[in-house]
């Protein structure tokens, strides 16, 4: 289950409050939508986060 936390533009670092894995928000997005990708392929992301 993922949680959304809500950000300003100017917050540059996604910080996950449920494992601390820290990672530049645009990478955070990519990543977001590798997993959906994935998923909708009927892939298991690596990530118990995605």
């Amino acid at each position: 289950m993922q949680t959304r936390e809500e950000k300003k533009l100017s917050e540059r670092m996604h910080h996950c409050s449920r494992c601390g894995y820290q990672t530049t928000r645009d990478l955070n997005a990519a990543e977001n939508i590798l997993a959906l990708g994935l998923d909708g392929l009927g892939t298991i992301p690596r990530s118990p986060c995605l």
